[in-house]
């Protein structure tokens, strides 16, 4: 486990709060849970404990990056190029001593031939270093062996670069017979102007594909679980504290991208106790011809062994005369107990989902959510819960870190979340907890977005968003897996993001039959709709707009009704469960049709709904909440309250205290205030027709207003002036050294799909130091 906790000091002091009306019912339910942090024997005697792994040997057969072939442009090595031209140059055109460079342009696509023959088994890595005076789409490279090619991911380059080496993993079979004939890098982008120094052929190392050598995420038949590596040279051990009834349990498989297509090992387990008794299991990674590698389970009853000292020792053996390196990876390597009556905990994430579309909320939208109404009469439904941004991944990070955007440094779809983070994935595993996630965008579930940390399963799709029904499928068949154990989940469903289409029978369910939404005979939709409707494919040709919105609701009843077969499983009838949104939608409010562009409560305002045994049933709370608080209260109604992690307590009462969101790429600020929102444009934009200057206010009053039709800044100046300080003060007291995010690697396949979901326009943030300029003597900061 990681001990960084970077954003402990981001934590002010805790809110003083204290019993309401809840209290006692919440006080009895954690009775006995074991408040330290650990699992008592209140969960029925289960247990889940990780097993640290570490050498058997000096790491000595760990070798740095090898460039074991290097080619420099100076040295004319018969490159050819395909679809542009290309020619001889310095790196730069004032120093004749700088090296000598191929310079390429074209439009479009433009390829450059590295000729072979290279041997596949000797390099797993090229690095193209290269200088480019203008962005790039996308770089990538592709190995082609007798005719065929393949392709790795298309990497970014966002920014004009003086020089740079792209490296990129190649992923292909490696064996002494096989021959890669060529390679080809590919540049991508609308004028293409580079400069190509060099391109290498390097061996990685094997213990970095997983990250770090303390291990990482790695993924295979669908699939990521949390891993460590394990080589044929370098054996790995774990001490043992085995109790009685306890057993050792593990996932593994042949990492894809190091297999060798000649070798054929197999995994050897062997369990030593201190009283001289042994148990040795040989376990197999074969699969049937041509299938990809994945992910196998093993379970080792320890009953002979007994006393203390027992030590278990991994290792890969291979064929004899076998000289060539053997990878295994092995993950959720823990010492369990099963039994019944082990805790489960629940986290529903439903994408995009205004508050008011759910039937509990009684807000007059008519859409069906029968088991979302069930589980808030049986629970605790939230009628003033916001998100802490309007944008999904930002908002996500702040639900798993309990942190702001304005701290973390996510603010955008394409800003990933660091290592140094402490979720609250994490906080429950280090509580003795499985932890799975199943999410339906693969934003959220790919490497790159630090959304897998702290998990031990992650599924996601690889290409376009998956609806609810598939989503829920491959954590049902997960569950079985963790049959008594502690678990936590992370369920996330994208069904109410746009494309609206929900299929049969939900795209009909709220619209007439006999009408057409494309009649000719239907007036015509405005200029700005008109304009967003072309932007999105799948609305083209609709005058209707109540047909679009009839859409919204199905894909809404479509989740729901997935979630309700989901909850139908035995395992989590009686789980802790929390649903809650990432952010709205704002279904033509504001000149926005469809998508959640800007702070308003359409964008904001997210259902929250908890429900766990023993809690209250039907409990309607319209106390001001922000769901970034939803992780602490449910470690705590785990039982769990002192695991490390930030947040305060929804069951518990405070003095209502403002809410603060940051809108993606950090356009614009808000507070909620009592009935007040104020919105602080923090950068001049131009989005939907309409143009925001920098520093610009709009102040509503939500009580008499929820639409937020009628802007009251200057007829309430003095209102708007203490609340504009109020944000101010609360956005100076953050900083934009990105804290949490690191600077993940973008793909061109990855932007594309964000594009196709309405995030074409998301920019990163300019570099600053501070959110707000406090010195500003802009005519907005005058008034």
């Amino acid at each position: 486990m990681r001990t960084s906790r970077n954003n402990r000091a981001l934590l002010s002091s805790p809110t003083q709060r204290r019993p309401w009306f809840g209290a006692w019912i919440l006080v009895a339910s954690l009775a006995g849970c074991g408040g330290d942090g650990g699992l008592e024997p209140a969960h029925a005697g289960s247990r889940h404990r990780r097993l640290v792994l570490s050498p058997a040997v000096a790491s000595e057969h760990e070798p740095r990056s090898q460039i074991v072939a290097s080619f420099r442009a100076a040295e004319a090595p018969g490159w050819e190029i395909e679809g542009g031209d290309a020619s001889l140059c310095y790196a730069t055109r004032e120093d004749r001593e700088s090296p000598r460079v191929l310079q390429i342009t074209g439009e479009k696509s433009v390829r450059l031939v590295v000729p072979g023959p290279f041997e596949a088994e000797a390099f797993n890595q090229v690095a193209v270093t290269l200088i480019s005076p203008n962005p790039l789409q996308g770089v990538r490279v592709e190995t082609i062996r007798e005719g065929a090619g393949r392709r790795t991911p298309a990497r970014v380059l966002t920014k004009n670069l003086e020089l740079v080496t792209v490296r990129f993993d190649i992923e292909t079979p490696r064996s002494a017979d096989l021959a890669v004939d060529e390679l080809a890098v590919e540049f991508l982008a609308e004028k293409i102007h580079v400069r190509v120094l060099s391109v290498d052929l390097i061996r990685k190392p094997w213990r970095a594909w997983l990250g770090s050598a303390e291990g990482g995420t790695l993924a295979a038949g669908g699939e990521a679980r949390s891993a460590v590596l394990l080589s044929s040279l370098v054996p790995l051990v774990a001490e043992l504290d085995c109790e009685p009834g306890w057993q050792l349990e593990l996932s593994y498989c042949r990492p894809p991208a190091l297999i060798r297509a000649v070798e054929h090992p197999v995994l050897r387990v062997r369990i030593e106790g201190g009283n001289g008794t042994a148990i040795e299991r040989e376990l197999s990674a074969a699969q049937e011809p041509g299938d990809p590698p994945r992910w196998q389970r093993a379970t080792i009853p320890l009953e002979e062994i007994d006393g203390p000292g027992a030590v278990a020792r991994f290792e890969v053996a291979t064929a004899e005369g076998d000289a060539g390196e053997s990878i295994f990876a092995l993950g959720e390597v823990a010492l369990t107990r099963r039994a019944p009556g082990a805790p489960t905990v629940v986290l529903v994430t439903s994408d995009t989902h205004r508050a008011d579309h759910i039937g509990a909320a009684e807000l007059g939208v008519d859409v069906r959510t029968p088991f979302l109404d069930e589980l808030a009469s049986r629970g605790v439904y939230f009628g003033d819960c916001v998100s802490s941004s309007n944008v999904t991944r930002p908002s996500h990070v702040s639900i798993m870190t309990a942190i702001s955007p304005r701290d973390t440094g996510v603010n955008t779809n394409v800003d990933s979340l660091s290592e140094g983070a402490w979720t609250l994935a994490e906080a429950f595993r280090s509580a003795g907890f499985a932890t799975y996630a199943a999410v339906s965008a693969g934003h959220l579930g790919r490497r790159q977005s630090g959304m897998r940390q702290g998990f031990d399963r992650v599924t996601w799709p690889e290409e376009r968003p998956r609806g609810s029904e598939q989503t829920v499928a491959e954590l049902q068949h997960w569950l079985g897996d963790a049959e008594g154990l502690p678990l936590f989940v992370w369920l996330h469903l994208f069904d109410a993001h746009t494309p609206y289409e929900p299929g049969e029978p939900y795209d009909r369910l709220y619209y007439p039959a006999d009408k057409d939404p494309r009649d000719p005979a239907l007036p015509e939709l405005s200029y700005q709709a008109r304009r967003q409707h072309r932007e999105h494919r799948w609305l083209r040709g609709v005058r209707d707009t109540e047909y679009i919105q009839s859409l919204y609701k199905g894909e809404v009843t479509r989740l729901d009704d997935s979630l309700g077969r989901l909850f139908e499983e035995p395992r989590l009838r009686d789980a802790i469960v929390a649903v809650t949104a990432d952010h709205g939608e704002s279904l033509t409010a504001h000149g926005v049709y469809y998508g959640h562009t800007d702070l308003y409560p359409d964008s904001l305002h997210v259902p929250l709904i908890l429900a766990w045994p023993g809690g209250p049933q039907g409990l309607r709370v319209e106390r001001p909440v922000q769901n970034t608080d939803v992780g602490r209260t449910l470690l705590d109604l785990a039982g769990l309250l002192g695991v490390e992690f930030p947040g305060s307590n929804l069951m518990t009462e405070s003095d209502p205290e403002p809410r603060f969101a940051i809108s993606s790429a950090g356009f614009s600020a808000a507070v909620f205030d009592s009935d007040r929102l104020l919105i602080l444009q923090l950068r001049a934009r131009s989005v939907n027709q309409r143009d925001y200057k920098a520093h610009s206010i709009e102040m509503y009053d939500l009580a008499d207003d929820p639409g937020c039709l009628h802007d009251l800044a200057r007829e309430r100046p003095e209102e708007t002036r203490a609340l504009r300080r109020q944000l101010v003060e609360w956005l100076m007291k953050g900083s934009k050294e990105r804290l949490l995010a690191s600077s993940g690697v973008q793909y061109l396949e990855d932007v594309q799909q964000l594009a196709a979901l309405g995030y074409a326009t998301e920019v990163a943030q300019p570099e600053s130091s501070q959110w707000f300029d406090a010195g500003c003597d802009c005519a907005y900061c005058r008034e």
